[in-house]
């Protein structure tokens, strides 16, 4: 029998049925199978009981890691199925695609995953990889949608629905792949073939002559697109012609898992499926009338609360039957179970798909391999260090919540911890019902993109503690402000790497020797502080950052004000958050050497001339809070920075920030609420509307039941006026009745007399 080709979906369970039927028919002597030659030795792992799809050969640059490329496998990709056909009747297999060595010599690769997955993307559904997809619309239109053309002859809505009928759902596999060859054939003919794949093809017809003449019977298993640059007669020179001088490459192979959701093309895989659990289940159950199928979205709906009774399942299976007969169709596709679903258990609304949809179309499986995987020692390391752990490593996301008193609990959150040191973000911190600071709570997730992260650390070192302080320190140089360090100090204590820590503080010590940038050293305070309280539950000795702490409010107190002096509003507005969590932080160590030298800065910025309002008003609420100065004083404050000698806004941002996210004072002492009252009752109109968006945003700032308070109060001192008021009136009009009377008698007898 000559050789064979079978044009295959790259994730297509009819496919793979069909290609399982049409090798057994064939029985061939060799296999040639679209992948990297640089893969090749690892067939052996795919033998082996711990190797599970969804998995993915993982290729890349040893010297680059982040240029790199996925090759996904399936339990119902064609190409798996096709190696494990070979492995059960031991027959050699090829991968005899371009080697890697010659596409990834030049290949500047920005986000590896979606720049690169579309490699097995040949697929009818999606024949470009993303980074060849910047060509014109009109060329776009053939080369990524093919098969939409022949849908719409067909009547179909698009080609994945036209690949659907005509090969996922074909019960027979007589002619599939000739009627596949005639299709893309014709599709071909009108578009010409770009360079990567000109290339690709020159090199499998290369290795096609050589299996040739190797093997009598050869089975060539391939994206459909590649079948009619394979079939037929072409000039071995020309081939060669394109394939000499072509740049090389070290390139390294090893497998991972894979996960469900990495399979689709919402994750941006260019040759990914709508719904792999779908798939999954067309596999496993070819011959369900819908039964199993509509049975799992039933089950998930109760899962969620819904009343679904078998008496659903029956009509839906029915419906979508149906369906499927009235449009000629052998059997439902996913699109009529999906409406009948909706139709019937959701009667009518389609929100009751999209709850399930996730679990019921997309699936939450991650693929295994063994443990004797070839690995860098980094990823080896790491997953040894989470087997200890026993930290779940799955695609779905787990709350984890760590008590840091338990051992177990301690090492998880360190090995957390290391893994974000390293720009990992395999979980991340989310809210815990605990306020101790030995609690945390982690949602943490698989994604196999991790795994070319590690690659990328790989440079680093080959533990996960090694790394990670190669990769902070080399991160290090590039942050050449005392705040980013102090940050970077306070997310490397968890870590519990003392050797990184001490190269963090003796850096951050350095730095402040001759540090003048005020901004800077007040974003570094709140962290410092942090740290300085963090307590025992580390074991760090935070003693050395206390003599860095202190240098910084020293110089702070001696001429830290001279950064708040004539700056405009904006830079005022920028110092003022910072100065409020330096106060907060800076309050909590309850340390009496460092507050004095706090409050000797704050003091500078209430009475040095030329310091903005809104910076002098929250000096003057921050000493009044800490008991440093008398109402007296502050009532003085208040008549000099409210008197008419000022301009109002300078007298609204001095109260801006004296008032800020506080009112209660107010609240308390009447004097000041008279003084403010006063100084608004004798603003013009015009200047009260040109101040309002500055007064608004200072009582705005107030708790809801400050306000509430406040506007009571309002209202009980202007009734109080209006009492008074009425009163005087009252009190007049007997006055003037009164001399009236008295005035009459003295008429009365004036004209007696007369």
């Amino acid at each position: 029998m000559p050789t064979q080709f079978y044009g295959i979906r790259h994730h297509g369970a009819g496919s793979a049925r069909h290609l399982l039927h049409a090798l057994q028919a064939q029985q061939p002597d060799l296999i040639l199978l679209e992948a990297p030659p640089e893969a090749q030795s690892l067939l052996s792992l795919m033998a082996e009981q711990e190797m599970r799809p969804p998995i993915a050969l993982l290729a890349y640059r040893p010297d680059a890691p982040q240029q790199a490329v996925y090759y996904p496998f399936a339990v119902y990709s064609p190409e798996w199925q096709a190696i494990q056909f070979a492995i059960r009747h031991g027959i050699e297999v090829r991968f005899f695609d371009l080697p890697l060595a010659h596409s990834l010599a030049d290949q500047v690769v920005e986000e590896t995953e979606h720049e690169l997955s579309g490699s097995l993307n040949d697929a009818p559904d999606a024949v470009l990889s993303e980074s060849e997809a910047s060509v014109d619309a009109d060329s776009l239109n053939i080369r990524q949608f093919p098969f939409d053309y022949l849908a719409e002859i067909a009547g179909l809505p698009d080609g994945e629905a036209f690949w659907e009928q005509l090969v996922e759902q074909r019960q027979s596999s007589q002619d599939v792949f000739e009627a596949v060859q005639i299709a893309v054939t014709a599709l071909r003919e009108h578009e010409p073939t770009n360079e990567r794949d000109a290339l690709r093809e020159a090199y499998m017809r290369k290795m096609l002559r050589q299996a040739e003449k190797d093997a009598e019977r050869v089975a060539v298993v391939c994206g459909a697109w590649h079948m009619p640059a394979l079939v037929g007669k072409f000039a071995v020179k020309d081939d060669n012609a394109l394939l000499k001088g072509l740049p090389k490459c070290k390139v390294d192979c090893t497998v991972i898992p894979w996960t469900d959701s990495r399979l689709t093309f919402d994750s941006g895989y260019g040759a990914g499926v709508n719904a792999p659990a779908w798939y999954e289940y067309l596999w496993h159950h070819p011959h369900d009338d819908g039964v199993l199928w509509i049975s799992r979205a039933a089950a998930l709906l109760r899962q969620q609360g819904f009343d679904i009774s078998a008496a659903y399942v029956i009509e839906t299976v029915r419906l979508a039957n149906a369906t499927a007969a009235l449009r000629g169709q052998s059997r439902p596709n996913l699109s009529d179970f999906i409406e009948a679903v909706v139709a019937v258990m959701g009667m009518g609304d389609p929100a009751l798909a999209h709850l399930i949809q996730q679990a019921w179309l997309v699936g939450n499986q991650i693929g295994s391999v063994p443990d004797h995987t070839p690995q860098l020692p980094l990823i080896a390391d790491v997953a040894q260090q989470r087997k200890k752990c026993r930290l779940p490593e799955t695609s779905e996301h787990k709350l984890l919540e760590l008590d840091l008193r338990k051992p177990l609990d301690l090492q998880r959150s360190i090995f957390i911890h290391r893994m974000k040191l390293l720009d990992i973000d395999w979980a991340d911190s989310t809210y815990s019902n605990s306020k101790g600071t030995f609690k945390e709570a982690w949602r943490i997730a698989y994604q196999p993109e991790h795994h070319i992260q590690l690659t990328e650390r790989a440079l680093f070192g080959n533990t996960l503690a090694t790394a990670t302080v190669a990769y902070v320190r080399e991160q290090m140089k590039e942050l050449p402000q005392l705040g980013q360090l102090a940050h970077l100090l306070r997310v490397a204590l968890p870590a519990d790497l003392p050797e990184l820590v001490q190269h963090i503080a003796h850096t951050i010590g350095n730095l402040s020797a001759d540090n003048h940038d005020l901004q800077d050293i007040l974003s570094a305070l709140p962290h410092l502080s942090e740290i300085m309280r963090y307590g025992t539950v580390r074991d760090f000795d935070a003693k050395p950052l206390h003599d860095v702490l202190q240098t910084l409010l020293a110089r702070l107190a001696a001429g830290g004000v001279q950064g708040c002096l004539n700056i405009d509003t904006d830079s005022a507005h920028t110092l003022f958050p910072l100065i409020r969590s330096a106060d907060y932080a800076v309050g909590l160590l309850d340390d009496a050497e460092l507050t004095t030298l706090w409050c000797e800065f704050i003091t500078q910025q209430m009475h040095a001339a030329h310091v903005h309002p809104l910076l002098s008003g929250n000096a003057a609420r921050i000493l009044f809070d800490k008991q440093r100065l008398d109402f007296e004083i502050t009532t003085q404050l208040f008549s000099q920075h409210l008197s008419a000698a000022n301009v109002y806004e300078h007298a609204a941002n001095w109260l801006e920030g004296f008032l800020y996210q506080s009112g209660t004072i107010l609240l308390i002492q009447d004097d000041l609420w008279q003084m403010i009252d006063d100084w608004l009752r004798h603003l013009s109109d015009e200047t009260f509307t040109e101040l309002l968006p500055l007064l608004r945003r200072t009582f705005s700032s107030f708790e809801f039941g400050e306000k509430r308070q406040l506007g009571d109060k309002a209202a009980q001192r202007a009734t109080q006026t209006h009492t008074i008021s009425g009163s005087l009136n009252h009190q007049n009009h007997l006055l003037n009745e009164l001399l009236a009377q008295k005035a009459m008698a003295t008429v009365k007898c004036l004209l007696g007399a007369a």
